[in-house]
């Protein structure tokens, strides 16, 4: 298996449960939407990634580290061009404070 959420399946079988204890548990009897999870067919709600938090005892941030590199870029992209469009407006404390807000966000994005 090579799909991005693989992972759900190995913290799963680890503990010896089934597609229909996790359904079960999630409050579903369909077991499908369980596999198309782990076989990576569709993206995991926030309930699934609690529910394998509180399970597993796995960090939500590991559920989330593919989708967080996939996305770090674009909001580093947006977050320029509002810095861009600010500094065109007229000048004024609320601006200026926006303006800091993002650069500093910035910065700590790209370390």
């Amino acid at each position: 298996m090579h799909t991005k959420y693989n992972y759900l399946r190995q913290y799963r079988r680890k503990t010896r449960l089934n597609q229909s204890d996790i359904a079960f548990i999630i409050g579903n009897s369909d077991t499908s939407i369980i596999s198309r999870w782990e076989q990576g067919q569709r993206t995991p709600s926030v309930l699934m990634l609690i529910i394998y938090h509180l399970l597993f005892e796995i960090p939500v941030s590991n559920h989330i580290q593919s989708q967080k590199e996939e996305y770090m870029e674009i909001i580093k992209d947006r977050i320029r061009q509002l810095i861009e469009n600010l500094k065109t407006k007229r000048p004024s404390q609320k601006n200026q404070a926006r303006i800091s807000f993002l650069a500093e966000t910035l910065t700590k994005l790209s370390v």
